[in-house]
């Protein structure tokens, strides 16, 4: 099963300093997964994947990248000391208009689809997601019920990271951030960062850990 490595993002580093993020020679590092800065004039979010199993440059128009041994002993060299906290990835987002596809696309690359759901079922904003696992990280995979005829490609979305401290993950970003309130799992919180005020092309929330009776169930 593809494990997610490192995430390539079209942002400038310094944007993810003022976000409270420790980042050094163009990388930081969430939990096990680096993050690699490669700007452009026109910040464009997550723009790769790096896997530890990728047999494809493309996953369903996705751009993939499989981990390199440089990239290996930069990220383990790498300690960061994040202001808000010895954050992880709890799931990173991936939007599809045709989700039946690219989940299909997903699995037959070897990632273990753990549960399938729909939201707001009999409403005019209903959508499904469908989780994945990828090492240490959730893939929620993003989505209309029917393919929709919406020519946008599959493109990954957002990041939401789990902080030990949410409070004092929320405290150490102040104006930057939402306050925290109940999460859609049974016992957390979320909080959501506006990146658009410190200039971060990618959506970021922040949640409390996964409780107890539920450690880190992508089928909640």
């Amino acid at each position: 099963m593809p494990a997610l490595e490192a995430l390539v993002i079209d942002d400038r580093p310094e944007v993810w300093r003022a976000a409270g993020f420790d980042v050094s020679d163009g990388m930081t590092r969430i939990g096990n997964v680096a993050l690699l800065f490669e700007p452009s004039d026109a910040p464009n979010g997550i723009i790769a994947w790096v896997l530890s199993d990728a047999s494809t440059s493309v996953i369903d128009g996705l751009p993939t990248r499989r981990l390199t041994d440089e990239l290996a002993q930069r990220r383990s060299a790498f300690e960061p000391a994040h202001a808000i906290g010895d954050v992880s990835i709890d799931h990173l987002v991936i939007r599809s208009a045709n989700v039946d596809r690219t989940a299909a696309e997903l699995s037959a690359q070897g990632f273990d689809e753990r549960r399938r759901r729909t939201v707001g079922e009999n409403t005019q904003n209903a959508f499904q997601q469908v989780f994945f696992w990828a090492g240490e990280v959730i893939i929620e995979l993003v989505g209309p019920l029917t393919p929709s005829l919406d020519d946008r490609p599959v493109h990954f979305w957002g990041l939401a990271l789990s902080s030990p401290d949410l409070d004092a993950s929320v405290a150490a970003l102040g104006s930057h951030i939402s306050t925290p309130k109940p999460a859609v799992q049974p016992g957390r919180r979320i909080a959501t960062v506006d990146t658009s005020s410190i200039g971060c092309s990618v959506p970021i929330a922040l949640m409390s850990p996964h409780t107890r009776s539920n450690p880190a169930d992508p089928t909640q």
